[in-house]
């Protein structure tokens, strides 16, 4: 029976990170295609119909910029989980000024899923270049 030291331990760290942002990352995937399912549903005449025509443009253009962050993280960490956390915050700021009811927990619904995987692929990024340092 073996046992795993510590130091063992911190030699997958990266590998075992990275696994947890790419599993995170497929949820937040299959999330943001069911937030544009939801937005696209009746097609993009509701959207320009709507008063808030152009801002639904944007909404739709940011989540679609989200989506493509996280697909180029899987290759690319830091600059994908920054495009990834910038245009989720950039959601999460417009979804709140432009919703009436409970703007904090509808901003948090449609950017957290996009800020957290951004994050966990930042820091994967973050450890892997340390380990490769030696520091």
């Amino acid at each position: 029976m073996s046992t795993m030291s510590p130091t063992n331990a911190s030699d997958n760290g990266p590998a075992e990170l990275r696994l947890m942002a790419r599993i995170v990352a497929f949820l937040a995937l299959l999330t943001g295609l069911l937030y544009l399912r939801a937005m696209l549903s009746e097609g993009w005449l509701v959207i320009t119909l709507d008063p808030f025509g152009p801002v639904g443009v944007i909404m739709v253009g940011l989540l679609v910029v989200a989506i493509l962050g996280l697909l180029a993280a899987w290759r690319w960490e830091a600059p994908g989980g920054l495009i990834a956390m910038l245009s989720a915050a950039l959601l999460g700021l417009l979804v709140f000024a432009t919703t009436e009811s409970y703007p904090w927990l509808q901003a948090f619904v449609y950017s957290s899923p996009f800020l957290l995987t951004g994050l966990l692929f930042l820091l994967c990024w973050w450890r892997n270049r340390r380990a490769q340092s030696g520091t």
